[in-house]
């Protein structure tokens, strides 16, 4: 008659096994990878800030976003400076820039702010100008 002996091998890689699935599942906590909001963008989502103000991308968008105002409303802006800007990921990339602009065609027209958003589509060379509107800067 013998005797009943667990297998002990068995036992442990059903216990390992058990311990992958739970770490993977889970996730090991800790470091720079949990840290809200993330650093670099989902694939969609919300709007994520710029860095860098002085990316010629930027000033690209910009031109392009008071160019086609001009056009529509028979106006002369000028774009002055890049106040803010934020981009999001949705089939594209939605810019959302605040710019400080002047109206050439007036002789006594201080800065004007304006929040515009373009959308751009790379692969199927797709830009246009979804917004463009005046906005108040607080200065707290």
């Amino acid at each position: 008659m013998s005797i009943y002996r667990p297998n002990y091998l068995l036992l442990f890689l059903t216990a390992l096994l058990y311990l992958f699935v739970v770490v993977t599942a889970y996730g090991v906590g800790g470091g720079e990878g949990h840290l809200y909001p993330p650093k670099y963008p989902p694939l969609r989502g919300g709007y994520f800030p710029y860095d860098n103000l002085n990316d010629p991308r930027l000033r690209e968008i910009a031109k392009f976003a008071i160019s086609k105002y001009n056009k529509i409303h028979d106006q002369k802006l000028l774009l002055q400076k890049l106040v803010h800007g934020q981009f999001q990921i949705a089939e594209g990339t939605n810019y959302k820039l605040v710019i400080t602009v002047l109206n050439s065609s007036k002789v006594f027209s201080g800065p004007i702010n304006y929040e515009i958003i373009v959308f751009e589509n790379f692969w199927r060379t797709i830009k246009e100008l979804k917004s463009f509107v005046r906005v108040q800067i607080n200065k707290n």
